[in-house]
């Protein structure tokens, strides 16, 4: 078998195993919104027994139902889902907000 047969087998067996850690699940928090603070772009959501802070970004999605939305439309006391990720300075960033309207 060539070098480059060998090489190409190589990268052809490795593929799925780097497939599956690049398409890994984003972590995912859902609860109470307590608190949003526009010029910090942070937001408390209330996960559970604890409150946990997250920030949004330029390029972070904002929903309701299925309508788009922006971050001041969110009212505290409605319950929000997250989709986020550690930034470089160790803030949780959110890539998805979906915010659930009241019954």
């Amino acid at each position: 078998m060539s070098l480059a047969r060998l090489a190409v087998a190589g990268l052809l067996a490795a593929a799925p195993f780097v497939c599956a850690q690049t398409n890994a699940p984003r972590p995912f928090a859902k609860g109470v919104l307590e608190k949003i603070d526009l010029r910090s772009r942070q937001l408390i959501i209330q996960t559970g027994p604890e409150s946990r802070a997250f920030h949004w970004t330029d390029t972070t999605y904002v929903f309701r139902d299925k309508e788009k939305i922006s971050p001041s439309q969110l009212k505290t006391g409605e319950v929000v889902a997250v989709r986020f990720y550690p930034g470089p300075d160790g803030k949780l960033l959110i890539r998805r907000m979906k915010a659930y309207p009241p019954p």
